[in-house]
């Protein structure tokens, strides 16, 4: 067991004309610096087995005009990295994987102290006030903004799918745009928001103090509470051939119909 965090590494990408990553990294867990444990999992119940096969895709923009790129660079990144860590402390699912055991059909979460969640930091040149707006807007647009989930990978006839991964874009001088891709049985786009996000915005307005955490925003993963006497979930485990067809389908963003109405671009206003 390491007894300090991790460090994080970064790969600095050369920008393109409207849109580029600044850098791209994995956050790990403060958990695997904390723990006495290596490995922690997370069984499904049968309302997360449904969605094993589908991922939530969440935006949200915060306007800032006197956001600069230096500081972006020298204060938030390094901000939100750390108050990125230290969430996933207390919700180390989003850092860990789902995993589907070929043999036992019954799909998990699995976290391992070497587990970590994507992270990007981008730019963009496009129009922040375009984009925010409340006129219809091109949802491919948006497309830029949302991660991308890493890759699945096979270990010793295990299939192994990356939970979440996470995007920071700025707009300089306008705002910043946070895109969360997530796997669904990890959790529906209201946990998210409430809980999770919450967490973070918190930690990081705390300047990464999280002694204040409650049980608010502490998860409680108790699954025995979540009785099954008619063995339902036994209905919706998916074999791994078609989970894994599933899994390679949802991962790939979807293209909105072009000129969509603007019920599918949710606006999110904060107040001091």
């Amino acid at each position: 067991m390491q007894a300090q965090q991790r460090s994080i590494s970064l790969k600095l990408v050369a920008c393109v004309s409207r849109y580029g990553i600044i850098q791209h990294g994995y956050c790990p867990s403060t958990l695997s610096s904390l723990s006495t444990t290596s490995e922690k999992s997370l069984p499904l119940t049968f309302f997360d087995l449904r969605m094993v096969d589908s991922s939530v895709k969440l935006l949200f923009f915060f306007e800032c005009t006197s956001i600069s790129k230096n500081h972006f660079l020298e204060s938030i990144i390094p901000s939100l990295k750390q108050s990125l860590s230290l969430s996933l402390k207390y919700y180390y699912p989003f850092a860990g994987n789902l995993i589907f055991p070929p043999n036992s059909g019954k799909p998990e979460i699995r976290y391992l102290e070497r587990d970590s969640a994507s992270l990007i930091f981008a730019e963009s040149s496009s129009d922040f006030i375009h984009l925010t707006g409340k006129q219809t807007r091109d949802t491919t647009e948006f497309l830029s903004f949302l991660p991308q989930l890493p890759p699945e990978s096979m270990s010793h006839d295990t299939l192994v799918v990356p939970i979440s991964s996470f995007q920071v874009t700025l707009f300089p001088d306008s705002g910043i745009c946070v895109g969360l891709h997530l796997r669904h049985a990890i959790g529906d786009g209201s946990s998210v928001v409430k809980s999770f996000l919450k967490t973070w915005a918190s930690i990081t307005k705390a300047g990464g103090d999280a002694t204040f955490l409650s049980g608010e925003f502490v998860p409680y993963y108790d699954r025995t509470c979540l009785r099954d006497p008619e063995s339902l979930q036994d209905f919706t485990v998916l074999p791994t051939d078609q989970f894994r067809r599933c899994v390679i389908r949802s991962s790939s963003v979807i293209f909105l119909p072009t000129s969509s109405p603007m019920d599918y671009v949710r606006r999110l206003s904060l107040h001091r």
